[in-house]
């Protein structure tokens, strides 16, 4: 599930306990946008602003190109400072984060480090911290929100990229200031209670299932998020051995087939050779909270459709019509 801001009067803010302009800090959300930003509408990501707006740091689209590039920008209130971009298409999830260390100003995509840039914060006041929208962004359609973390330090470049391979967990505890995985309400579940606010038209619906791989070797990009069908090339690459690792989606089952018959995570590259790393996620039948079983049984000017659990509460529609036989036991 994620959060989705379904236009502009969505608002979705915190004014309690935010990391100020002088402290180190990291912070990490999914997106997907069923949209491209256009000049000289905007998308803020994540933004930390002052009052009354005169200074702030977060991930922003691109303010002047209209290919739903993103980027960190920054301004003290004596200038502004950005990073390098990174485009992100509709409709495709991309796991975005920001990171200060001192004066400099990091931006990731999916685990890579896209740019940095210098800006001084640390006079700053921030008042307010917004997802999405920071009331002068233009949401012209669905735009969607998952795993909000947050910590008061500066995070190594493993500890990001950790993070960025994962779906619904906070790999790093130390430091963490807010978790907030946003699957049904705004609620941290850090432990620190730093709640989201939420105001207009938001609601929470089933994000895009997206497959995680993890790229060993010396692969660049190493972290590469795909949709069900998507494949990703690596061209021109040296001999040697690289690896190819799922983050396993909650639920399913992930099997591997390489064609030169290499084990995926040591998969050897010879001169020359193509190799095809195949990879199938099937849903765990074990892993299904509507699963249960017991005894069928023919209960006397009844029909023949109740269903008898052992070890199971709540209400269940189990109803069979018309059997044409019964058996000791049924799994559904």
């Amino acid at each position: 599930m994620a959060l989705r801001l379904k236009d502009t009067t969505a608002i979705i803010n915190q004014i309690t306990n935010l990391i100020q302009g002088n402290s180190d800090c990291c912070y990490c959300v999914w997106v997907n946008s069923s949209f491209i930003s256009s000049i000289p509408n905007y998308i803020s990501h994540i933004a930390l602003t002052d009052t009354p707006y005169n200074a702030w740091v977060g991930i922003f689209s691109d303010l002047i190109l209209s290919d739903g590039s993103a980027e960190v920008h920054v301004n003290n209130g004596s200038g502004p400072g950005n990073t390098t971009n990174y485009i992100i298409a509709p409709n495709t999830s991309v796991h975005i984060g920001y990171r200060r260390s001192g004066t400099t100003h990091f931006f990731y995509a999916n685990g890579a480090l896209i740019g940095s840039t210098v800006n001084d914060l640390s006079a700053v006041i921030f008042t307010e911290m917004l997802l999405g929208n920071d009331r002068f962004s233009i949401v012209l359609g669905d735009l969607l929100y998952w795993d909000f973390a947050a910590w008061d330090s500066s995070k190594s470049a493993d500890t990001i990229q950790a993070q960025m391979a994962s779906y619904g967990v906070s790999i790093d505890p130390v430091d963490l200031v807010i978790f907030t995985p946003l699957l049904n309400n705004l609620l941290d579940v850090s432990g620190n209670n730093n709640h989201w606010l939420g105001a207009g038209n938001f609601d929470f619906v089933a994000n895009p299932l997206e497959f995680v791989m993890n790229a060993s070797g010396g692969l660049l990009p190493n972290i590469i998020v795909l949709g069900n069908g998507e494949n990703h090339e690596y061209n021109d690459l040296p001999v040697g051995t690289y690896g190819i690792v799922e983050e396993v989606p909650p639920g399913y089952i992930v099997t591997y087939v390489v064609s030169n018959g290499s084990p995926h995570d040591a998969i050897t590259l010879a001169e020359g050779e193509t190799v095809i790393v195949t990879v199938t996620n099937k849903q765990n039948p074990t892993i299904n909270p509507n699963t249960s079983s017991g005894i069928y049984k023919i209960v006397k000017d009844k029909r023949n459709d109740t269903l008898w659990l052992e070890n199971f509460t709540g209400t269940r529609d189990v109803k069979i019509p018309n059997p044409t036989y019964k058996t000791g036991l049924i799994g559904e």
